[in-house]
């Protein structure tokens, strides 16, 4: 099965390399052979067996591709290669502009250019798994140009031959740098919602938390962020056991195109979460012992709770005599960006706020490890807390006519995930990725915002002359103004 990664923009190329990177290194943890889903392999003369990146480079400007590139790609250690007919740039930059990205008569070469190296891949696949497109929402080429190529991957790929796609976006801090910002994610949201199969979302506030409180870096970068994501989406990647039968309680993971579908059963709810424990500092994990059932009952808490990760300590260092002694006690503490009651659709802040319990309509749980412990007989009851986390939609009218499976717990027993210093006889790696309620508040924040510039036609001329019109803003609004609805209903 194969995936087809575009990586759009400094954010998506940046991301892209990592993950490409790790991608690798952790797949080479169990087995010798390339892993065809991110990679294929080389048939030139003199590179024949080399293993070459599926990957399709662009931006609108060569100078983030080329360090990249050079950083990378160029090591004589380096295992892979990319395919150098698959970068495409430009001389010219988006300006922070969704407009620009979308709209703009610049922006044709491109996307032509992408959809050809696209078809081609295509061809060199012996079965298309989905399209992984990554990008951010800040932006002019990962927004704009994200919305484009989704659009049109939707109308040739997805209608007629059911290959989903999955964007990973990433949201820009609520005090961004970009005053335009709002409108950017607001209209790249908008598309993606309609044109999407599934929308995997990171957000800069949580990954800077997660840095600086949990892994203990004073001044995190843009690496240590987008190392983050990439851990999470080597979790999501990594290849998983063939289905055997769905109905029993660890259900063998399914190809990216399985897990879009299990996570996103309804059209109108693409938004998705992801969460995976432990991360630790690197400075305390030796000292660090990991055990089943603590990691179980965070696991929960942080599904229910909407936490990207626990954001004070989620292992506390703890000598033990016996080495496999796990931790009894575990703090979570979260500040997600706002607090929000579904019910009434009120959000707030402040350190005083009770966290919310957001309900989920399905949910992925990945263990990854090679250990001696037991895997509770009583996971799937352990896990959840069905009053509050997961909700009944058949009896909900707007959701009657589909099928929703709540939980689907995916058990793999070997070793992938490369965390230093932990012990490899214990679940080292529990990822969770969830289609909830999680997302409402960063929804709203950036519809508020968006909406008070418009209201105020604040730089509203920078997109109005360049293709976009009023009524596209308005529209806008009214589709994310929709899905936050949709949402809430759960």
């Amino acid at each position: 099965m194969s995936i087809i990664p575009i990586h759009l923009g400094q954010c998506g190329n940046q991301i892209g390399a990592l993950l490409l990177n790790e991608f690798y290194e952790d797949y080479l943890a169990t087995t010798s052979s390339i892993p065809t889903s991110l990679f294929r392999t080389s048939m030139d003369s003199g590179e024949e067996g080399v293993a070459v990146a599926r990957s399709i480079l662009v931006d609108f400007e060569p100078k983030v591709i080329e360090e990249v590139f050079s950083s990378q790609f160029t090591s004589l250690h380096n295992p892979w290669s990319l395919d150098p007919f698959n970068i495409l740039h430009e001389q010219c930059g988006a300006g922070n502009n969704w407009t620009l990205g979308y709209h703009s008569s610049s922006n044709q070469p491109i996307v032509e250019g992408v959809v050809e190296r696209v078809r081609g891949e295509v061809e060199k696949s012996d079965v298309l798994d989905s399209f992984l497109l990554i990008h951010s929402l800040a932006g002019g080429t990962g927004s704009g140009v994200g919305s484009k190529l989704t659009e049109i991957f939707n109308d040739e790929f997805t209608h007629s031959s059911n290959t989903p796609i999955m964007n990973v976006v990433v949201f820009p801090h609520t005090a961004g740098e970009v005053i335009v910002q709002p409108y950017n994610a607001m209209l790249s949201l908008s598309s993606l919602s309609l044109s999407s199969s599934s929308i995997l979302c990171f957000h800069n506030d949580q990954l800077r938390d997660v840095c600086t409180t949990t892994l203990s870096l004073q001044r995190p970068s843009l690496n240590d962020f987008n190392s983050v994501i990439v851990k999470h989406l080597s979790s999501f990647l990594l290849p998983k056991p063939p289905v055997v039968d769905q109905s029993d309680l660890f259900c063998p993971s399914l190809p990216l195109t399985s897990s879009i579908l299990q996570l996103t059963p309804h059209p109108f709810l693409r938004f998705l979460s992801s969460s995976f424990i432990p991360q630790v500092a690197s400075h305390i994990s030796h000292f660090e012992s990991v055990g089943m059932r603590s990691v179980i009952g965070s696991s929960s808490l942080l599904s229910q709770r909407g936490c990207f990760v626990d954001h004070s300590s989620f292992l506390q260092p703890t000598p033990t005599k016996s080495k496999k002694q796990p931790l009894t006690s575990i703090s979570i503490s979260s500040s997600p960006i706002s607090t929000l009651d579904s019910s009434s659709g009120q959000h707030g802040r402040g350190d005083g706020d009770i966290l919310p319990t957001y309900k989920s309509v399905s949910s992925q749980l990945i263990l990854r490890g090679g250990g001696e412990e037991e895997v509770p007989s009583n996971l799937h009851d352990d896990f959840f807390d069905h009053s509050l986390s997961h909700s009944s939609f058949h009896n909900s009218t707007p959701f009657r006519n589909y099928h929703i499976s709540s939980l689907t717990i995916r058990f793999f027993s070997f070793y992938f995930m490369n965390f230093e210093g932990f012990k490899k006889n214990c679940f080292l790696f529990f990822g969770l990725d969830s289609n909830s309620q999680s997302i409402l508040p960063h929804l709203s924040h950036f519809h508020s915002s968006a909406f008070k510039l418009f209201q105020n036609k604040a730089f509203l001329h920078q997109f109005l002359e360049n293709g976009c019109e009023e009524s596209d803003f308005q529209q806008a609004f009214d589709v994310i103004s929709q899905v936050m609805k949709d949402y809430s209903s759960i």
